[in-house]
């Protein structure tokens, strides 16, 4: 928030106003979350058919297929919901699959322990490492850019983060070049609200408690190498070259010819 620090001194004195500028500030989060929310929801099922894996998917219609018919209630939507590691069992049979969780039955209690697929890039996903292709699906990729880059930017040349057409994207406003764990987190919750069948927002659907699987999103970013590699994936994939500046931010490359020009310049 702008002056928070300055004004800090001053809230804490009047406790009053400490919280009404708390609720202020709560009420603005719960907009701007209103606000994401609606634009991943309206956008989920197009993204969805561009992906490889559901390109092909006959349970979904962008334009025609209801929010109460996802969810469990869509075997597109549902096998994106499934846990990564019941993957198997769901393509067995998944109109089985889904009608157990909807039926609440005890071995199919899915709750925030239980990480869906929409998380995993299934090529590059192992069965042995919990960890492997996490975060990197190319549903949340479009859902994040969508977002942060602005939905002109989904799907095209990493970097694009100009204004196109409309208000600047986020991005642009406010000089976002780097991916962040809790901007990924954040996403991931809006995506999972998405795909389900709950017609306004709620922080559990069904056994599934939605602030709590947030936190267990940033629980993988507290390794240092699957962290890095991961964040390394994600600025490539949404800013592109992250270097500041682009690639000549360091000078040019030695021995190309600009190299060669600066330093005969440099010698005169």
């Amino acid at each position: 928030m702008p002056h928070l620090r300055g004004d800090l001194d001053f809230l804490l004195l009047d406790p009053n106003s400490l919280r009404i500028y708390a609720k202020y500030i709560d009420n603005r989060a719960k907009a701007a979350r209103s606000d994401d929310s609606g634009s991943v929801r309206g956008s989920i099922l197009g993204y969805i058919r561009n992906t490889p894996e559901y390109m092909n998917a006959t349970t979904i219609n962008p334009i025609h297929t209801l929010k109460t018919e996802c969810g469990w209630y869509n075997i597109a939507t549902g096998r994106l919901l499934c846990p990564q590691d019941r993957l198997a069992e769901f393509d067995a049979d998944p109109e089985a699959f889904c009608a157990s969780v909807c039926n609440g039955e005890a071995n199919f209690k899915i709750t925030a322990d239980d990480h869906p697929s929409l998380l995993y890039n299934n090529t590059l996903a192992d069965p042995n490492d919990p960890m492997a292709g996490l975060m990197c699906s190319d549903l949340l990729k479009m859902a994040y850019q969508s977002l942060w880059t602005g939905p002109s930017s989904v799907g095209r040349k990493p970097g694009h983060t100009e204004k196109i057409c409309g208000r600047p994207s986020i991005a642009s406003t406010y000089g976002i070049t780097q991916v962040e764990p809790r901007t990924i987190a954040y996403v991931a919750v809006l995506v999972r609200f998405a795909l389900n069948s709950q017609t306004q927002w709620s922080r559990v659907h069904i056994d599934f408690d939605s602030a709590e699987w947030y936190k267990q999103l940033l629980e993988p970013f507290k390794s240092p190498s699957w962290a890095k590699k991961t964040l390394e994936w994600w600025n490539r994939a949404i800013f592109g070259d992250t270097r500041p500046n682009g690639p000549e931010a360091n000078g040019p490359r030695p021995n190309s010819l600009a190299a060669r020009i600066a330093a005969k310049v440099a010698a005169e």
